[in-house]
Formats: structure tokens, sequence, C-alpha cells
């Protein structure tokens, strides 16, 4: 039986059901199933306990890690919906696959169940949220009906389509087995992420690709910097690039903030800055384009695009301190980006957490010249913190030029914030873009960026007396 009959039948007969991982999208995928028959005998299988009262349905069976799993092996059910955070890659989901289970993912129902939706994917590693919510605003702005489903905070399972155009942020975790293709999709760029779930860069790369691979073909929007994926794509038809040189000053003046894009539509208070920022505009401007055969406009406003948080999201502190939250952050190339944005004050940059084994050669070798000298102190915390000292002090031993910051290591973040403010001066840049993982002491990159500025703001407020903050001022991706 394919996946789609075992889908269809899901809407007429009870069937056993199995949903692994029990966050956001486990939660959603449960009250989905549970609507569509009471009679579905649900499984719920997660890494942790699951308590009664966090059930969405009280009668689910609850399975919880190695023993969970092999109790899952041995009754094995009709389909199991694997959540994001789940590799697909995973041996028991081969071993059910083997006899018989079949295998889907809330993503692969929610194509399923909306056939005719116009649909516009954006994937990438960083960029992503930036990205969908300008091509969501952007549609919303120019009088289409579009909603903004995925990644970017709501799970799609369950939820209706847009009218004209459904948005959708996806990870790799959730193109790695698409079945369905899009209309469009949006590639923000390509770098070394999620490599532990995915075996390794090679899988990770063929991963996020596979989704233009999809039949019918979608249009692909592509970024030229991209050197990896204009190669792979040559010669594709229905593809579309984009650049960050696409969106240029209006005015001569280099200090204007009113932007144009291919000097045909003029952009208006466009807050984000950076250039990996005007990289995100071009690709939302150009995956619309594409989208709606072409933008008419003469100008768009986006003074009421929506803030997204933890994204070089600034917080104004006593003593004049600048506090930069971009705990998103958790690859080489986004530290890179944001140390791009603070070139004209004293950086106190604060990297480290987990290490997923990810190269930080190019980071390493920008932080070990005096072109950096904009950074005063490098404040590292965690194994990846430690990883990185410990580069860093090679490159130093092989006769580099090492930049003359000062430099702490700390096995927490809090321990390093609290170190750090012994050499805090007014008017400094406290950024935290830590290129790494947030899972070894948080729940998620949120919680660190939140423990960052409430921490900074209680230690601002001890150095310098007490001041009004401005939070979440500006935010990029």
């Amino acid at each position: 039986m394919t996946h789609t009959n075992l889908l269809q039948q899901a809407h007429l007969k009870p069937l056993t059901i199995a949903i692994w991982g029990y966050g956001a999208e486990g939660r959603a995928t449960h009250h989905y199933f549970t609507g569509l028959a009471a009679e579905h005998t649900i499984v719920i299988l997660d890494d942790k306990p699951i308590a009664a009262d966090q059930l969405v349905h009280p009668s689910a069976t609850r399975l919880t890690g190695e023993q969970g799993q092999q109790t899952l092996l041995k009754n094995r059910p009709d389909l199991l919906v694997r959540s994001p955070g789940i590799t697909r890659y995973h041996p028991l989901l081969e071993q059910l696959a083997a006899q018989g289970t079949q295998l889907t993912t809330s993503t692969n129902i929610w194509f399923h169940d909306n056939p005719t939706a116009r649909t516009l994917v954006v994937t990438g590693s960083k960029g992503k949220s930036t990205t969908a919510s300008l091509i969501h605003h952007t549609l919303m702005t120019l009088g289409f009906d579009a909603s903004l489903l995925g990644n970017y905070g709501t799970p799609l399972i369950g939820q209706p389509a847009g009218g004209d155009f459904t948005v959708l942020e996806l990870s790799s975790y959730q193109t790695s087995d698409l079945q369905f293709a899009p209309d469009t999709v949006t590639l923000t760029n390509l770098f070394e992420e999620h490599l532990e779930w995915h075996g390794g860069v090679t899988q990770y790369h063929q991963d996020k690709w596979r989704i233009a691979d999809l039949s019918p073909a979608p249009t692909l929007i592509i970024n030229t910097h991209d050197s990896l994926s204009c190669a792979r794509f040559q010669g594709r038809d229905k593809t579309r690039y984009f650049s960050h040189g696409d969106i240029q000053a209006s005015a001569p003046n280099a200090q204007s903030r009113e932007l144009s894009w291919h000097k045909r539509v003029a952009v208006r208070h466009f807050r984000a800055r950076g250039k990996h920022n005007h990289s995100n505009l071009s690709a939302a401007l150009t995956t619309v384009d594409a989208a709606i055969g072409g933008i008419s406009a003469t100008d768009i406003d986006y003074d009421t695009l929506p803030i997204l948080p933890h994204r070089l999201t600034e917080h104004a502190l006593a003593g004049e301190l600048l506090c930069v939250d971009d705990s998103i952050s958790t690859i080489p190339q986004a530290v890179l980006a944001a140390l791009s944005v603070y070139v004209q004050q004293p950086v106190h940059l604060y990297m480290g957490g987990y290490d997923r084994g990810v190269d930080f050669g190019a980071l390493i070798d920008q932080l070990a010249v005096p072109a950096t000298r904009n950074i005063k102190q490098l404040i590292l915390f965690g194994k990846l913190g430690q990883r990185l000292a410990d580069e860093l002090a090679t490159a130093k031993d092989s006769q580099q030029s090492v930049g003359d910051y000062r430099m702490t290591v700390q096995p927490t973040l809090g321990q390093a914030i609290d170190a750090s403010f012994a050499h805090v001066s007014r008017g400094d840049a406290l950024l935290l873009s830590p290129g790494g993982a947030s899972y070894d002491e948080f729940s998620g990159f949120a919680e660190r960026g939140n423990l960052f500025v409430s921490r900074c703001g209680v230690k601002a407020t001890e150095h310098f007396g007490h001041t009004n903050s401005t939070p979440g001022r500006n935010s990029c991706s």
C-alpha cells in the first residue's frame, strides 16, 4: 500500500498510528489524527517521559527511549509520522519500513491534504525565516491572500492554505523526504549545518537539493554567490538567480536607508542591516516576481514587517551599551555576517555552545588578523568555545598574526557574561553570535538569547546604574 493510499484510508477507518517526537509538530499531528477519527489507536514515542496532562488526547499510548523503540518494533503500527527532530536515517525507521509500516511526516500530510495550494517553499542554511517573512509581507502588501506556515512558527499539519499563496519555511529535516513538489523553491544559501542529523555534509547538501528534483519541477530561486548550488543546477530550466547586489541605495548618498531592487522597485523602510539581509530581500522579491508573473508595483513598504526575535535584535542597556541578541547564529558564516554589521564600535563577541564538528577555519582566519581590531574582547563558552580557543592558539603557534583583543574561555554562557563585564566600557557592543547549537545548556536558541539579554541587563545596571532600555530595536537574520 502506498503512502498516499494509507493517508486516504486514515480518513475512513481506524489505524494504528505512531507519532515519533512530541514537540510542537508531534502535538499538532496528534490533534490532527484525533480529529480525523477518535477510533485511531495513537502511540507516542519520545526520548523523554510524557506526563498524561501533556497529551492532546488522554487515550494515547506513551513509549519512551530505547525500550519504547523496541516495543514499537514488536507491535508494528500501520503508519509512523516522524517529527523533524528525528533523523530519517535512524535504523528503527528502516526496520519498521521493512516490516510494512508506512513512514511519513506532517509536512507530507499537509501537502497531501492541500493538492491545489500554490506553495512557495523557502529553505537553506541561514536566512529562511527572514526570507519567508519578507515573501509573505510582500505578497500581502501587493494585495494577495497569503499564509505563512512551517518552521516560522505554526506547524503545517491541519492548517488551511492561503487563498492565493502559502509560504512555507522548511528545514532540511522536512525537505529530505518530501514527496510533493511545491510551485517554487527558494534556496537562500548552503553551508555546513545539521551534520549529525544527516550523517555528513555531502548528505546534507543532497537532502537540501532534492526538493528541486521533485516532479513536476518547481521554479528554483538560487543565490548567485552559492557556488555549490549554482554548479549543481547549471543549465536547469525554470531557474532564477538573486544576489545582494540586486539591492542598491536609491540615492548616491551611501547613508540613505531607501533602497531599490534592480533599480525598478523602490524599497521603503527596510530596517534590517547587513549584506546578508540585502540577499534575503532580493531572494524574497525574486520569488514574488516569479510567482505572480512580474511585480508591477513601483514601490513596496516594509515599515510594518514584524521583527524576528534573536536575529541581531538590539537592546539598549545602561552605560550606553548595545546588547545584540543573535542567538539564532549556529554556523560560522552567520557570525561573520553579524560582525560585518558592527564595525563602527568596540565589540565583545560571545561565541560557543554545543560543538557539532562544523569547520570554523574561515572564521578563525578572520579572527586571527588585525582586521578584527574592533573586537575588544572574545568571550568563548562551552565545548565549542574551548575548541575555538585551541584553534586560535594553533593559529598563533603557526606564526599567523592573531588579533590583540582580550580572550577568555568559560564553561557556560552565564559565567562568560559575568567574566566579561570586568572589561566592558560605556558605548561598547555586546554581541551574542555563538556559531554553535544551544542544546548543551538550553532548550533552544530562544532560551539562550533571553538569558543573554536579561543577564547583560543586570550586569550593565550593576556597573553603570539604571537607564531605560530599548528592547528589540532591530532584527536581522
